[in-house]
């Protein structure tokens, strides 16, 4: 609501199990980053790179993500800044040589995009590689909605999981090259697809999907 303040915090939980108090730590700034009354950011889906140095943060009505590096003092370094009606939704971060890639899925307007950043350098704002239309690609005519993106490595190639809500299905891409990305696959999953990781066990590679299932 527009009383309600939308926040990022940080607790530190490496004292977890114990019966000190975790220290809770919030990222000032956030609404002045976004330039958007505090009552009117809404934060939707957070993604932390694999050495925990920092979070990328979808800021769905804003159109837009934020950078946080983790620390005891934390603050917005840097924020993308999304084309009108984007509506991001889910987020994922994964290394790619000295730097790292941000899969955004951009619920608004049927589309994914792929940025690229230095994470010695989180005051420099990542740089778009491509944004690519998903509705066609995941064999749906009209509106689609990607929700979640989720980047995995499989056999020396690089590929991208986007969950398509509206379409029941799961799009894989070939993002090897992220500037060419190619499809792969849609595969057909439960009812409204949302939120989506990829794991890895027994020598096999599984996409496990949340599936909201149709309103009623």
């Amino acid at each position: 609501s527009s009383s309600t303040a939308g926040a990022i915090h940080l607790m530190d939980i490496s004292k977890l199990g114990t019966t000190d108090r975790l220290p809770v730590y919030k990222v000032p700034g956030l609404a002045s980053a976004l330039s958007r009354p505090a009552g009117r950011v809404e934060l939707e889906f957070v993604s932390i790179d694999s050495n925990s140095r920092f979070a990328a943060i979808a800021c769905q009505d804003d159109n837009a993500i934020v950078i946080v590096p983790l620390s005891s003092s934390p603050r917005v370094s840097s924020v993308i800044n999304l084309p009108s009606g984007s509506l991001p939704d889910g987020v994922n971060l994964i290394n790619y040589g000295k730097r790292i890639l941000l899969s955004i899925a951009e619920e608004g307007t049927d589309t994914v995009s792929i940025y690229i950043m230095d994470p010695t350098n989180l005051n420099q704002a990542p740089q778009l590689i491509t944004r690519m239309n998903v509705r066609a690609l995941s064999g749906k005519g009209d509106r689609c909605d990607p929700e979640g993106v989720y980047m995995f490595r499989q056999s020396g190639k690089l590929y991208l999981a986007v969950a398509i809500e509206r379409a029941d299905r799961v799009l894989i891409m070939d993002i090897s090259n992220p500037a060419k990305p190619r499809k792969v696959a849609s595969i057909p999953v439960g009812s409204r697809p949302e939120g989506i990781i990829v794991q890895k066990q027994g020598g096999k590679t599984y996409a496990l999907t949340g599936d909201e299932g149709k309103p009623g």
